[in-house]
């Protein structure tokens, strides 16, 4: 047992012992122990056995918190698997499914690299059966194990840090601890790491949201309140794996965000901004499903009036969708609504849906001279809308046969790509290298 998991159990303990007007010697008494064993587990120079352990909590009448609690700072298997099954069921319970947990940063980790379940396991001389039931937290991977993983994935030093002997291994599970942080701290890192994701500072992104995730989770299981809290984590997830590119993660975590939403939350702005993400990714990812089908997946979400930015972003897409399947005449009445939509709007927002325009004009030869004027100046804060508007400029240009200036507009493409690890698999990128 590290330190710190020492001495705040061992306190923990012996402050329960004593909130219930008990010595040593009657508390090991009452629980069939010996006094020296008990005071060892209080001092942290041994741990309980389980047998002992349950003993000892219904002789002290702790509840099932207090239980919990105590058993979440005892880094044993036997422990974990306790807190383990508590979080399961608590997520079953409230229908907000399992915690975030050491798995989902392993899965993560792997992502990033870009390394199938099959890939990263033939690199550590696993199954890959093994390695689904480590990132699905089933089970954990040893010492050895865990460390020859994280060199394979090329994870960060905190990243080891956490998954051995943080939060985010089998030694924490702050759900059911007291030092839970507040909704307010979590929403405003949460904005912080929207801010980096635009930035393009992307270092250590999953950790931090992860661990975001498991804070929001343990409010979300007790009021609605928190539930939508989790919905922006999910949303922030989202932003940033649209912002590399991942379409399969936005479809996912985008689903995901909307499946946590109390009922009376799907007239709200995150849930709209989940939709169309989900739509988005389900349309895009490979083996998705029809433009179609996800235009009427979207149709819905305009009668929501509050919110005219996010209706303009869902008419813009909507539009895409409509060009993908070959049928502009259908876009471009959406992407008007769009650009109407947002006609006083920020530069920003303008920007974004003058960019879809153009994007949806392109798709018909006839009109790729009239995209090229669309297409908006953006600022240079504005990363991911940069590299989106320059390899569009590049696409326009050759559809009108222009190769060497389309070719000079790629390089840009790439080079941004590079420089801030924007949309890295881009099959868009693919097909304009093939023709130039």
């Amino acid at each position: 047992m590290n330190d710190a998991l020492k001495n705040s159990f061992g306190k923990k303990l012996r402050n329960l012992r004593r909130l219930h007007g008990l010595t040593l010697e009657q508390a090991a008494a009452s629980a069939g122990i010996g006094r020296v064993t008990l005071n060892r587990w209080e001092t942290g120079a041994q741990r309980p056995r389980v047998a002992e352990w349950l003993a000892l909590m219904k002789s002290l009448e702790a509840s099932p918190q207090q239980t919990r609690q105590l058993e979440s700072l005892l880094d044993t298997a036997w422990a974990q698997n306790l807190v383990r099954q508590e979080l399961i069921e608590t997520g079953e319970r409230t229908e907000m499914g399992s915690v975030p947990h050491g798995g989902d940063l392993l899965r993560a980790m792997r992502i990033r690299q870009k390394f199938r379940l099959a890939e990263a396991a033939e690199q550590i001389g696993v199954s890959e059966w093994t390695l689904r039931r480590w990132e699905k937290g089933t089970v954990w991977p040893s010492m050895t194990q865990l460390h020859a993983l994280c060199f394979a994935l090329n994870a960060e030093e905190e990243e080891i840090v956490a998954l051995t002997c943080g939060d985010m291994g089998l030694c924490g599970e702050p759900a059911l601890r007291n030092d839970i942080v507040s909704a307010d701290s979590i929403e405003h890192r949460l904005k912080e790491i929207e801010r980096q994701i635009g930035r393009g500072a992307h270092r250590l992104i999953e950790l931090q949201l992860l661990d975001l995730k498991r804070h929001a989770w343990s409010l979300a299981v007790k009021r609605a309140s928190g539930r939508h809290l989790l919905s922006y984590a999910y949303i922030v997830h989202t932003r940033y794996f649209d912002y590399r590119g991942n379409i399969a993660e936005v479809a996912q975590q985008s689903a995901r965000g909307l499946e946590i939403l109390p009922e009376n939350g799907y007239q709200d702005e995150h849930a709209m901004e989940l939709a169309f993400f989900r739509a988005f990714g389900m349309v895009n990812r490979n083996n998705g499903i029809s433009p179609q089908r996800g235009i009427e997946m979207l149709r819905p979400w305009l009668s929501v009036k509050k919110w005219p930015v996010l209706r303009a972003q869902i008419y813009s897409v909507m539009a895409i969708m409509a060009a993908q399947a070959q049928n502009v005449a259908a876009a471009l009445p959406f992407s008007d609504a769009a650009m109407r939509l947002v006609a006083d709007r920020s530069p920003v927002e303008r920007a974004e849906r003058a960019f879809m325009h153009a994007y949806v004009l392109m798709r018909e030869p006839e009109r790729a001279s009239q995209a090229l004027d669309v297409i908006p100046e953006v600022h240079e804060d504005q990363l991911l809308l940069r590299y989106e508007t320059t390899l569009l400029r590049a696409e326009i240009l050759t559809v009108l046969g222009d190769y060497s200036e389309a070719r000079l507009w790629l390089d840009k493409t790439l080079s941004a790509s590079k420089t801030y690890r924007l949309h890295e698999a881009n099959p868009r990128v693919d097909a304009l290298m093939q023709k130039l």
